[in-house]
């Protein structure tokens, strides 16, 4: 009998105790370390450093500060924060599907830009059709000015039709060299399709003559009503 009484004690204390202890755990646990990924690969390092920033703090401290983080900052739609026995959290990220980039002449990390054309994050290296500007470029955040997604739209429609993935902002003209040796000059505001229709038109046109007739064609300028070819 004092045997089973025994037990049953036990077991009250246990039934009580277990989840005291886990209520407790995140505000005793300490997070050692952070892991962050997104669908593309590991985070950037800007993403990385403010997350890693959380190191240090409780499990309840980290979740919190990570959670703020998260939903407030640029580039990001959705995020789980998973933790991981015995000290590390896992930071899944989706990040915003980037459009095209901007590079600023004369330094080496594109800014990556959605189509609605807001700054999302900067990286090393592009796979996406891109603008050299010798002009300022947005901040993370920052919206681009019109006359540079104007140009974007159309480095994105020549890049989809020619492959052709860059082009430079040059005072108020978009020049895109394209194969062959030909610049095309765009201007900076108009009919994104009109402009692309009479590209297309002239190389059309083009192709029907061969490199040794009498036109030879190195540019064509389409800032003007009817297309200037030099």
């Amino acid at each position: 009998m004092k045997a089973r009484f025994i037990k049953l004690v036990i077991a009250a204390l246990l039934l009580l105790g277990i989840p005291g202890i886990f209520l407790s755990l995140p505000a005793l646990v300490k997070v050692n370390h952070m892991d962050c990924k997104s669908q593309y690969g590991p985070c950037g390092a800007a993403l990385e450093e403010k997350i890693k920033k959380s190191e240090g703090l409780s499990l309840r401290g980290a979740k919190g500060t990570l959670g703020s983080l998260l939903k407030n900052e640029v580039g990001i739609e959705d995020f789980s924060i998973q933790y991981k026995i015995p000290d590390r959290l896992v930071v899944d990220v989706i990040l915003t599907k980037p459009k095209f980039a901007l590079k600023k002449e004369g330094q080496p990390q594109f800014v990556l830009i959605d189509k609605e054309g807001i700054a999302l994050r900067w990286e090393d290296s592009t796979n996406l059709p891109f603008i050299e500007t010798d002009g300022g470029v947005p901040n993370v955040g920052e919206i681009a000015q019109s006359r540079e997604i104007f140009a974007l739209n159309l480095m994105y429609d020549v890049f989809s039709a020619y492959e052709i993935q860059m082009g430079k902002i040059t005072d108020d003209s978009l020049v895109i060299d394209m194969e062959g040796g030909l610049t095309v000059l765009f201007p900076l505001e108009g009919d994104k399709d009109v402009l692309t229709g009479s590209l297309a038109l002239i190389l059309a046109k083009l192709k029907l003559h061969p490199q040794d007739s009498r036109i030879n064609v190195r540019e064509i300028d389409l800032r003007f009503k009817n297309p200037v070819l030099r």
